[in-house]
């Protein structure tokens, strides 16, 4: 994953993690947060780091930040590998045999207590094994969950509390771009701009053509895939997914001021984007008169844009 500057809208600013995690945490109306002393944050950047990769790329990613750590911190300092599940810290001891800094790997639950100077977060990511959980009847999730089981994920949300407040000086949350975890879909909402680092290609690249947000879930809907914006359902706007290769989403192209077209993030296919609605693109179908470009947010019940275009046949 090439790593680059924060992404525009997330300037730098000098935030402590305790604020930060308070005011995530105290987001449950029915949530205590216990009294974190802040400390300096001497590097004036945010001491929260998103950090989003292609699907399958979170080794990458994490070897990426551990290497970074290596170049700006002291020889002494030291790491906490954070995941969820067990099964996710399988491979993170290697990564760590030939750098200078000694790494913990643990679970979430079992860090509880502990401190490290640096933390990491890996495999955010959204789904039945995800971080927050999906599984109901998680024995552990049963035992904990107190007087506000109506507030969603009340028990997931301390225990990632418990993760952002593990570190002394930075925390870095890794996270699939393609399905992106709750908690960082909130973190990387508004009420949090200008707190957080925002790096990766993928954080970069797809913008919600109605808000300007990031349009980084992918979405099943009744129609087929799409890529919604991190706001839905407070904004509904969404970029297509791509119809040949059925991965990538289909990212706004510029010739001009206005876009005009969309390129496939991921197969780099070419394709027009839809001239009335600007949303959709215009896809080949089959009609009773043989075969036609129509829009993709085309609806058998007439809601969607009905714009076609004819197919050019080059000579």
């Amino acid at each position: 994953m090439h790593i680059r500057a924060s992404s525009p809208g997330y300037g730098r600013r000098d935030v402590d993690v305790a604020e930060l995690s308070t005011r995530f945490i105290t987001r449950n109306p029915n949530q205590l947060a216990k009294r974190i002393e802040p400390r300096p944050n001497l590097s004036q950047v945010p001491a929260v780091s998103i950090r989003l990769h292609t699907p399958g790329g979170g080794l990458y990613a994490l070897k990426a930040v551990l290497d970074e750590i290596s170049e700006q911190a002291a020889e002494d300092a030291t790491v906490l590998v954070l995941a969820r599940y067990n099964f996710a810290l399988e491979e993170v001891a290697r990564l760590g045999r030939d750098g200078p800094q000694p790494i913990q790997a643990l679970t979430v639950h079992r860090a509880k207590g502990l401190e490290a100077d640096y933390t990491i977060v890996i495999d955010l990511k959204c789904g039945t094994f995800g971080f927050p959980t999906e599984i109901e009847d998680d024995p552990v999730l049963r035992l904990l969950l107190g007087d506000d089981q109506h507030f969603a994920n009340a028990e997931e949300r301390r225990l990632f509390y418990v993760a952002l407040t593990r570190a002394r000086s930075r925390v870095y949350l890794l996270g699939d771009a393609s399905e992106t975890s709750p908690f960082l879909q909130e973190l990387l909402g508004q009420e949090y701009a200008g707190w957080i680092d925002l790096f990766g290609d993928e954080s970069q690249r797809y913008r919600c053509p109605r808000c300007g947000g990031r349009t980084i879930q992918r979405r099943e809907g009744p129609y087929g895939p799409f890529w919604g914006c991190m706001l839905y359902p407070a904004c509904r706007g969404r970029l297509p997914a791509c119809k040949k290769c059925g991965v990538g989403v289909l990212e706004p192209m510029h010739s001009g001021e206005e876009p005009n077209r969309y390129q496939c993030i991921h197969c780099k296919e070419a394709t027009r984007m839809c001239p009335r609605c600007h949303i959709g693109a215009l896809t080949e179908r089959e009609g009773p008169h043989g075969r036609f470009l129509g829009c993709s947010e085309w609806r058998p019940d007439g809601r969607g844009c009905d714009c076609t275009a004819a197919i050019q046949v080059s000579k």
